[in-house]
């Protein structure tokens, strides 16, 4: 296949902090887990990229949590954890 023959689509999957999905992004993860599993055999590839969203989402969260400390302050330290 050449390079000029290749057709990129870009979606937005809206995904809320509380792993609320948007049901056109779903479906769109759910097609793509589809065609995955056409091509692979694998069963759980709709899973494994629900899976990968939410470990992003909740990377996402973590950053944004320590982002928002005061510099040279450990979470610890704040919240006597």
């Amino acid at each position: 296949m050449r390079l000029s023959q290749i057709t990129v689509t870009f979606f937005i999957v809206a995904l809320e902090r509380t792993d609320v999905w948007w049901s056109e992004g779903l479906n769109i993860i759910q097609e793509i887990g589809r065609r995955i599993r056409e091509v692979t055999d694998e069963k759980r590839a709709t899973k494994f990229r629900i899976q990968q969203l939410g470990v992003t989402l909740q990377t996402g969260n973590v950053i944004s949590i320590l982002g928002s400390l005061p510099p040279e302050k450990e979470l610890e330290e704040l919240y006597n954890l």
